[in-house]
């Protein structure tokens, strides 16, 4: 962790430099900053915010979740990527596009890319999952993950496997929900496969609920979850998928999920919540 800086991955009113995000910023003093489509308009406008970003506090890593498909936050821009439902588990599809992504975001000045998806098998209607996920066969996830996270690394940008322990075997979406994930430990072994053969930057830490834990607890609020990851040895750095996620609702208020998801083992909490929730949080934890 960086001195001084707090462990939260945040997100912000604001998209265009001015004192007030100037004063929330060093206010906060985050880890991380991640940024949306709200808030990317024009080449011109996200080069400005990120360089202002920088120049505020130069040691932030600002990140997106680009995985391409249904998921891309660079339409305004002008930029179409496919998914990972479009690459028909061909890793060297997979480079081009991560490498073509990266290149973009590189130049953009951003820093983290929230992607690969490492989720394994079909994907249930109403899960948010459709088109995200490479394979039923965890050794071509891994395959097309590696040949991700290679691309994004040609170009200097850091990668984060998601979500662990994997959302494979879900009927709902965790945006809206809180998945029961059925199975042993034993059961889970392709699931858990990516995170044993894989390496990254950073994992995120899923909202699911796991028969394979002994505690009910949702993964990213459960120690359980991130003692099996520290076994892996799989990143550097584990951060929570975003606590403001509908499946946390019957856990706390998001002052209270963010303790206890580093209480419980995360080292980043991702908080996505207004400038104004997000003081109070930051406050909550200096308090401690």
């Amino acid at each position: 962790m960086r001195k001084n800086s707090l462990p939260l991955w945040i997100t912000i009113d604001s998209i265009n430099p001015s004192r007030s995000l100037e004063e929330f910023v060093l206010r906060i003093k985050p880890y991380g900053i991640i940024l949306f489509s709200r808030h990317l308009k024009n080449k011109e406008q996200v080069k400005n915010l990120l360089t202002f970003l920088k120049q505020i506090e130069p040691s932030v890593l600002i990140g997106i979740d680009q995985e391409g498909g249904k998921v891309s936050r660079l339409s305004a821009l002008g930029y179409k990527f496919d998914g990972a439902g479009d690459c028909g588990e061909d890793p060297e599809k997979v480079r081009k596009i991560s490498c073509q992504m990266a290149e973009v975001l590189n130049e953009l000045r951003f820093d983290v890319n929230f992607a690969p998806v490492v989720d394994v098998g079909k994907v249930a209607n109403g899960t948010g999952l459709k088109g995200r996920i490479y394979s039923e066969d965890s050794q071509k996830v891994v395959e097309c993950a590696h040949a991700f996270l290679e691309g994004l690394k040609s170009f200097e940008m850091k990668g984060c496997l998601k979500h662990f322990p994997g959302l494979g075997g879900s009927f709902v979406d965790s945006h809206k929900e809180l998945p029961l994930i059925q199975g042993t430990l034993q059961e889970r072994e392709n699931h858990l496969f990516p995170y044993k053969m894989l390496k990254a930057d950073f994992v995120m830490v899923a909202h699911a609920q796991y028969q394979m834990f002994s505690s009910p607890l949702p993964a990213s609020i459960n120690k359980n979850a991130y003692s099996l990851l520290r076994e892996f040895g799989s990143c550097d750095t584990i951060i929570t998928d975003d606590l403001s996620m509908g499946a946390l609702r019957n856990f706390g208020n998001l002052k209270d999920l963010t303790k206890k998801s580093l209480q419980s083992g995360a080292d980043i909490a991702m908080v996505v919540s207004s400038e104004e929730e997000t003081t109070k949080i930051a406050e909550s934890l200096r308090e401690d």
